[in-house]
């Protein structure tokens, strides 16, 4: 039975029991750290993970990827190949059940957070591919040698574990120290993440306990077991909570209230959950204004950290899965996938305008081009010329050799023929003639000035 039949129902295994010698996502934080427990699945409750996560993930999920063919020619020429089976399945449909772009994004999300993430390749009986089933990485055991050949150990629910050569595996890798698994985020900041959950919890437990009401109750007599009770749970009912913070308190029968809490800006709660903020931004190298950290955030550093963002986070991303792609499910040498990326530096309505200028003055877009790139439908064959400033000519009539007899001096007898019968000139007007009888404004196409 093919193996594509046995992880159809992938959704059930996203959080599967696995193989517990590759759930490398799972730390426990000390007490003297933050007292709490860090796995694949808590992370997901610290904000500034779930939104690093995210800005990656839907960033990759939002590119076209398609497949090209090389010409093999010295210019570099390359064809697009929309009409590829593999370009449908990386772009349009990973499998009958699942969109390509929300198969990306789901592998997006497990090779950030695990470190590695994973996909049956299905072929035909030619060895094409022809679907990409997600397997979830607590289901991958380890890459062994069997019979010879590379490939994984796969958990599943009915056949036990079963062997999945290298070649059918769509194994997206991120950074790690050895050449078959990538390292877990989620196991290497399992401190900073901790940290960043115990101030969520902190901040929470301040305020339904009620910061501005939290302290010593004092009474004047010894009070038995059941009236210290009843105070208690009299105050808490009065004044514990959210809704009921800041309330005024009535004592009575000599009771006493000294204020203990202390007060959030004096413990550096708050910046010390900012500081959280900018470690789980370096974690995934994003930057800060990207997880809504904005302090530091103007308008011309913004612009340049998008740019950065892409160039520095996402193109990594970007060439992992087209690495992988070409080798696994490309069988042509000159064939490759490639993601577009200037998706993610289109820039506002006056940036794209100002870029759409130069590139089309110096005869690099043409109208077509420009109107492709906004989502419009092209204007025939007009817009396919390609025109440069030089009079917003054609690049075919800047080579062309000038017409017979441009650039020759008119003789003087014909420019006084040519005025024969005319109005006479006035001294110093634009008809006057010099001392040769040529006209003395003829322009330098028509004949050189003395």
């Amino acid at each position: 039975m093919n193996l594509a039949t046995r992880f159809r129902a992938f959704a059930s295994a996203l959080f599967g029991a696995g193989d517990p010698l590759r759930r490398r996502g799972q730390a426990f934080i000390s007490p003297q750290q933050a007292d709490m427990w860090v796995d694949d699945r808590t992370a997901l409750t610290f904000s500034a993970y779930w939104c690093a996560i995210r800005i990656v993930s839907e960033a990759m999920m939002v590119l076209d990827w398609s497949v090209f063919e090389s010409a093999g020619t010295s210019d570099g020429k390359k064809e697009k190949k929309q009409d590829s089976p593999i370009t449908r399945l990386i772009q349009y449909k990973a499998n009958p059940e699942l969109a390509a772009r929300n198969w990306r994004e789901i592998m997006m999300r497990w090779a950030l957070g695990w470190g590695n993430a994973y996909s049956e390749i299905e072929r035909d009986n030619s060895g094409r591919a022809i679907a990409l089933w997600p397997i979830h990485p607590t289901r991958v055991y380890r890459v062994i040698r069997q019979d010879g050949i590379l490939g994984y150990h796969v958990e599943t629910d009915d056949f036990g574990r079963v062997f999945l050569p290298w070649r059918d595996m769509f194994h997206l890798k991120g950074p790690g120290d050895d050449q078959f698994f990538g390292l877990s985020v989620v196991q290497l900041a399992a401190r900073t993440i901790g940290t960043g959950i115990a101030g969520d919890q902190l901040q929470a437990n301040f305020v339904a306990n009620g910061a501005n009401l939290s302290g010593v109750l004092s009474h004047p007599k010894r009070l038995s077991d059941e009236a210290r009770k009843n105070i208690k749970e009299s105050w808490d009912a009065a004044y514990k909570g959210p809704k009921r913070a800041g309330k005024t308190a009535l004592l009575e029968e000599g009771v006493t209230y000294t204020a203990t809490s202390i007060n959030p800006k004096d413990a550096e709660m708050l910046a010390a959950r900012q500081f959280t903020v900018e470690d789980i931004a370096r974690w995934f190298r994003v930057p800060p204004h990207k997880l809504m950290r904005l302090e530091r955030a103007t308008h011309g550093n913004v612009e340049q950290m998008g740019v950065e963002f892409v160039s520095d986070t996402i193109m990594p991303w970007a060439v992992r899965l087209e690495s992988e792609a070409d080798i696994k499910l490309l069988r042509l040498d000159k064939q490759f996938t490639k993601l577009d990326l200037k998706t993610l530096m289109r820039g506002d309505m006056a940036g794209r305008g100002t870029y759409y200028q130069l590139m089309r003055n110096i005869g690099a877009l043409s109208a077509n081009d420009i109107r492709r790139m906004e989502d419009e439908n092209p204007i025939g064959a007009d817009g396919d010329k390609y025109v440069m400033q030089s009079a917003m000519t054609t690049l075919e009539k800047i080579g062309e050799d000038p017409p017979a007899g441009a650039g020759e001096p008119a003789e003087p007898g014909d420019a006084a023929d040519a005025g024969k019968g005319k109005k006479a000139a006035q001294p110093n007007g634009p008809g006057r003639e010099d001392p040769g009888g040529r006209p003395a404004n003829l322009s330098i196409v028509h004949g050189a000035r003395e």
